[in-house]
């Protein structure tokens, strides 16, 4: 019914990925077949590598919702934004930092090819 996935970083040493799958019924009574499906797709990435097309429109779709996201909870807001700030040590860097959940500026294959590689290890 549903399928998000996305990582987050906690500690300059420690990333997540997550991978959420929402199961009807029927897909209920077959997680195995429903985790080997996943697993697959991993390893079909792999077989493709990374692909720019995929970065572009990722790029706008981020865009598109850094633009027209609601507002939230200033102080929430305020929390996450204060989390995150250590990752950004210069000034340069910093201006990204409202916008860095939302839009990756640079297409790096290197680093999309080592987090499929991590993933698709037996």
């Amino acid at each position: 019914m549903d399928l998000c996935a996305g990582g987050d970083h906690e500690l300059d040493c420690l990333s997540d990925f997550t991978l959420t799958v929402t199961l009807t019924k029927k897909g209920l009574a077959n997680t195995d077949k429903v985790i080997d499906a996943c697993f697959k797709y991993i390893q079909r990435l792999k077989e493709v590598g990374p692909q720019q097309w995929v970065f572009d429109e990722t790029k706008k779709v981020g865009t598109i919702s850094f633009d027209f996201s609601e507002k939230g909870d200033p102080m929430s807001y305020a929390v996450k934004l204060a989390r995150v700030m250590p990752h950004f040590s210069t000034p340069d860097a910093l201006q990204h930092v409202i916008r860095h959940g939302y839009i990756a500026d640079d297409y790096k294959p290197e680093i999309l090819t080592q987090v499929v590689d991590v993933l698709a290890e037996p």
